[in-house]
């Protein structure tokens, strides 16, 4: 398949030699003709062997909802290459979440708003946290879960959170998590650590 890298347009354009080129690796679409990108049927058996074939296909195609989603179902990482359009779908950045919350990185920035999205990502993983906008980073209940499924997630919560003795009083027992609140011996820090220790030095 690597010869299509010198073949004329008209090989390239040769959705016979393509299929026969794709049995060993769908990679050779990037030098297939737009047209040959286009064409639905040559992308599903591209999709069907990774799904981050959808990197070449046509814009069109790319903004194909059961398209993408038949290349997350193949590798969630397909979702960087969907269209604008897809990736501010909930629907199908949900599906993307459910095989990795990382998939968060390529979601349109108002679905990193969208609360009930990102409360099930935090569930599945508390470091999805850092995809949360700012809003929802301040969110005392989406923090919480986040921090307390991944003591790490601390480090994504909103700074004005940190100071708020409810929330502190609310990840008690996740000890190291006070290592993500200011500098060590910062008044900050030590505050936090009075009230997330409380469970264990209750006295």
């Amino acid at each position: 398949w690597k010869a299509f890298q010198l073949a004329s347009p008209g090989l390239r354009g040769n959705r016979y030699l393509i299929r026969v080129a794709m049995r060993q690796s769908w990679k050779v679409l990037e030098y297939a003709s737009l047209e040959m990108r286009a064409d639905p049927h040559l992308m599903l058996i591209a999709l069907g062997q990774d799904g981050l074939a959808l990197e070449w296909a046509a814009p069109q195609l790319q903004s194909d909802p059961d398209l993408v989603r038949l290349a997350i179902s193949q590798n969630w990482q397909a979702l960087r290459f969907a269209s604008a359009e897809i990736r501010a779908d909930r629907e199908t950045v949900s599906v993307a979440v459910l095989h990795d919350t990382d998939a968060l990185q390529f979601a349109s920035s108002k679905l990193c708003d969208d609360r009930d999205l990102l409360m099930r990502a935090v569930r599945k993983r508390g470091l999805a946290l850092k995809y949360a906008s700012e809003r929802l980073r301040a969110d005392r209940e989406l923090a919480t879960e986040a921090v307390l499924r991944d003591s790490k997630a601390m480090s994504f919560v909103a700074s004005a959170l940190l100071s708020d003795p409810g929330f502190r009083v609310a990840v008690r027992g996740v000890g190291d998590a006070v290592r993500f609140i200011g500098d060590y011996d910062s008044k900050q820090r030590l505050a936090a650590e009075e009230d997330i220790f409380d469970k264990f030095y209750p006295f």
